[in-house]
């Protein structure tokens, strides 16, 4: 995936956009399933760095959180997509 930057949300029916990465270096790219309330999306830690691996980040749209669940992992995550019936 190629780097990013920041992810943002606009409500549909307009407004100010808001940024969900603003603790974070660097994006990689970002998946939402349509309907649910969770927008998943890659994030590294050091701008920049090819060897920085990606983390899966997941985003819930209602609380506003964002909640890394790979931080243990010694790999990277990539290509990022929902399963059709997922619940999450």
């Amino acid at each position: 995936m190629a780097p990013t930057g920041d992810i943002h949300v606009v409500p549909v029916e307009g407004g100010t956009a808001r940024n969900l990465t603003t603790d974070i270096r660097q994006t990689m790219g970002a998946t939402l399933c349509a309907g649910r309330p969770t927008l998943a999306f890659g994030r590294q830690t050091i701008r920049d760095f090819y060897a920085d691996r990606v983390r899966l980040v997941l985003h819930d749209r209602k609380t506003g959180a964002n909640r890394v669940v790979t931080d243990a992992w010694d790999r990277s995550v990539a290509g990022l997509v929902w399963i059709p019936d997922s619940a999450r």
